[in-house]
């Protein structure tokens, strides 16, 4: 048995020293297409490209790997390919640990620098200083899905939307005390229905639920000998913190869903939408609305989402709308510079 064992274990060294120069090799074409795109001016992240690998390889034979196990690994293979054509600072909304961090990890590795910061402002201007060449951010429950205050901004800076994102959170209760000895659960409070009606469906009683603004504020409770937090596992996974109760998932229904920034075009794709925000004229909101809708209908593009929105310390009010297409598309581009005074175009992007 120990020598099948021995033999085995030979076998998988020369497999791995194969898989090993398979990445060199594949590395050193990612380095060649990188080089391309900086001369071309060319976004290093192409979504469109990484999705079409994933779903090759979910097409492909296999006996044991899942088609999540196949994603775990080549995102972070795409990870250590786009640091290698160029270092890659993420910035986010939000604390580290939480869902925001953990989408951004997911799509871009460990391997990359991640900038959490609380301040709409501060997410646009570091991709402005150049000292992050992507930003993340949750959609909130408002009409346009975004915080007035990045709205506003998207509309004065030259930044703008190259992807949508979205997770699945799985929840943990995590703690390095017992089970039996917890009498204090934290949770953050976006999280709070989740908590509650996982404690309730399991009739977990004698307890004292105390919100906090993020996941980070519990570290200063986690020596505490009767306190529990209710989180992501990808939080409870970073801060080493034991899980007693994992797999929540089913509790929460609702996919979170996130909008990528840069200072970067992204390139049309096979099936792309456009981020666009129309500012009538005072006297003539309708009518501008009803022409652009007009326009859009001509060129046989489905209008995809329209909201009101105010932005700006003036309270501008102003319709948010996604639509099909790109803006590369001549048609569009013909759209846009008719409108130029009218019409901000925010973005373009893949979407499914």
């Amino acid at each position: 048995m120990e020598e099948n064992i021995e033999n085995w274990r030979k076998k998988i060294d020369n497999i791995d020293i194969k898989i090993l120069q398979l990445l060199e090799n594949r590395m050193e074409f990612v380095e060649k297409i990188g080089k391309e795109k900086i001369k071309k001016n060319i976004n290093i992240y192409n979504p469109q490209r990484e999705k079409e690998i994933l779903q090759n390889l979910h097409k492909a034979p296999k006996n044991f790997l899942t088609n999540q196990a196949i994603d775990i690994v080549f995102q972070e293979i795409f990870a250590i390919s786009r640091n290698l054509e160029t270092p890659e600072k993420i910035a986010f909304l939000g604390s580290i640990g939480d869902h925001t961090h953990q989408i951004a990890r997911k799509k871009f590795g460990i391997i990359s620098e991640y900038i959490a910061t609380n301040n709409p402002a501060t997410l646009t201007s570091l991709i402005k200083n150049k000292q992050a060449k992507y930003a993340i951010f949750p959609l909130k429950n408002t009409p346009s899905g975004m915080q007035k205050e990045i709205l506003s901004l998207l509309l004065k800076e030259e930044i703008k939307i190259i992807a949508t994102l979205s997770l699945s959170p799985s929840f943990v209760i995590a703690s390095k005390n017992p089970a039996i000895q917890i009498k204090k659960i934290y949770t953050q409070n976006s999280d709070l229905i989740h908590c509650q009606n996982f404690l309730e469906s399991k009739k977990i009683k004698n307890f004292t639920l105390f919100t906090l603004d993020s996941y980070t504020d519990f570290i200063e409770h986690q020596e505490e000998k009767d306190v529990g937090i209710f989180c992501s596992e990808f939080f409870a996974t970073l801060y080493n913190l034991p899980i007693l109760f994992k797999n929540i998932e089913h509790i929460n229904k609702d996919t979170i869903h996130f909008f990528m920034i840069s200072d970067c075009i992204t390139s049309p794709s096979k099936k792309d939408k456009t981020s666009a925000f129309l500012i009538p004229k005072t006297h003539n909101k309708i009518k501008d609305l009803l022409d652009l809708l007009q326009d859009l209908q001509n060129q046989s593009k489905n209008l995809l989402k329209i909201d009101s929105a105010f932005v700006d310390t003036d309270d501008l009010c102003g319709f948010y709308l996604e639509f099909e297409g790109h803006r590369d598309e001549e048609n569009l581009q013909k759209l846009f510079e008719e409108k130029g005074e009218i019409l901000k175009w925010l973005g373009s992007y893949p979407y499914n």
